[in-house]
């Protein structure tokens, strides 16, 4: 064998056998007697208007874990769902004031020891005027992405975790899909970086979830294991009542995929739809004047011919988003529909059937009584799609296109009160390739921002 060949077998076979000494020891579920327990990804979500979830995860497996909170502690003897290497922990918190942030701590029990872990969080902002909430979509905390993986960049990108921990205008996170690229990649362990990184975030605002195209393998296991809120859920926030619902059911159609699944996905799909139109049809308009959708994939984004990625997105699979949710969304006037999958910021003017509802212009901000749903698709938090993969802005964007941007950002949504919906979308650099050397903090800036008015409910 020659040298050159013997060295490159050589080096294969030491990193088999290094990636099966990680493997061992990360994944066992039988820990070494001397191994600490570990407590981490905490994050909470609203369950209610009085009331969180709180989820964390353990490895190894504790005797029993504690949650305490309020002078009321909650003892789980029984983990809710073993996730890869990890022991997934849910527990919910109620009778909760309004408005306040309220002290924690997650004890647990290991081999004769007590491990504890101890945070704050933000309660739910009640029946309020003013209520602020972050809006974002598609965001991983990798820097880049595995080396196999042939969607993943290996060209660090940047990051805006900073910009987010010196954000503190708002009252709980919206992410709109796509969490940290997939949650399930390298068994998992993806999906735990992305939860410690935003740990201290996610475990004081309330951190809301929509589900995306890379949450649906296993049938949403990671997801719905992560979470503890459904696939689709509404939740009041002030004035609005906002409608999560998931945009992945229709997969089948938008992209031959999981078809052995496809039976599931209708079932699905329609089980979703009667409880989208009950649930608006339900809404008492005269409290909650403003309603707000959120999906992950769009109904509306202009076409690109410089990449196959957005016309396969804003042609095929907007189509088929229109085909199911619009006619729900013009017949429940639903106020603003707010989307990712796209790694760009575009706002669209207030549409219905592809066509403009009033005499509105791309330059205007302000939009009286429009008639139609104003969308937003904001999936700009920066993810690990390589550079080969254009996401880019069109030269000539469709005729009901407002704006677009590629810088990476985020929005802040406020409820102002029960006639102004006012949006704001925030950017860092110019584009997500931008120089990871460069801090991005120091180079924030308003991109856009437009207010929705009405006139008060009868």
């Amino acid at each position: 064998m020659k040298l050159l060949e013997f060295t490159q077998v050589f080096l294969g076979l030491l990193g088999i056998t290094y990636l099966g000494i990680v493997s061992y020891f990360y994944f066992s579920t039988e820990a070494p007697k001397s191994q600490a327990l570990q407590i981490e990804q905490v994050h909470v979500e609203y369950s209610s208007a009085s009331s969180v979830f709180v989820t964390w995860l353990t490895r190894p497996l504790p005797k029993s874990c504690f949650l305490s909170a309020n002078g009321k502690t909650i003892t789980l003897n029984n983990y809710t769902h073993q996730l890869y290497s990890n022991y997934v922990y849910k527990a919910e918190l109620t009778e909760l004031k309004n408005n306040q942030v309220v002290d924690y701590e997650i004890r647990c029990l290991y081999q004769g020891k007590e491990y504890k872990k101890q945070h704050k969080f933000l309660s739910h902002p009640g029946y309020t005027d003013g209520v602020k909430m972050l809006i974002l979509g598609d965001w991983s905390t990798s820097g880049t992405g595995d080396w196999y993986n042939q969607y993943h960049t290996l060209v660090p990108k940047p990051n805006i975790l900073s910009p987010l921990l010196a954000e503190k205008n708002y009252s709980s996170i919206w992410q709109l899909g796509d969490y940290a690229y997939d949650l399930f990649s390298n068994q998992g362990m993806r999906g735990d970086r992305f939860f410690k990184d935003i740990e201290q975030l996610a475990s004081y605002y309330p951190y809301m979830p929509v589900v995306g195209n890379h949450e649906i393998p296993r049938i949403f296991r990671d997801f719905k294991y992560r979470f503890s809120n459904s696939l689709y859920y509404s939740m009041p926030m002030g004035k609005a009542m906002v409608v999560v619902l998931s945009s992945e059911f229709d997969y089948y159609h938008m992209k031959k995929a999981f078809p052995e699944q496809h039976s599931i996905f209708e079932h699905l799909k329609y089980k979703q739809l009667d409880w989208a139109e009950k649930t608006l049809s339900s809404i008492d308009r005269t409290k909650y004047p403003w309603v707000i959708v959120m999906f992950h994939k769009c109904l509306y984004c202009s076409l690109n011919v410089e990449s196959s990625m957005i016309m396969e997105v804003c042609g095929k699979q907007a189509s088929v988003m229109r085909g199911t949710f619009e006619k729900l969304l013009n017949k429940h006037k639903v106020d603003l529909v707010l989307s990712g999958h796209i790694h760009l910021y575009e706002r669209i003017l207030p549409v219905s059937n592809g066509i403009i509802v009033g005499n509105f212009k791309k330059q205007d901000n302000l939009f009286n009584n429009p008639g139609a749903p104003i969308y937003v698709v904001n999936g700009v938090a920066g993810n690990l799609e390589n550079e080969k993969i254009v996401m880019s802005i069109t030269k000539e964007p469709s005729h009901w296109s407002s704006t677009m941007f590629e810088s990476l950002g985020y929005g802040i949504l406020n409820v102002v009160n029960e006639t102004h919906l006012h949006y704001e979308q925030y950017g860092f650099g110019e584009t997500q390739w931008d120089d990871v050397s460069v801090p991005l903090l120091p180079t924030k800036k308003k991109l856009d921002s437009f207010t929705i008015t009405k006139s008060k409910p009868n």
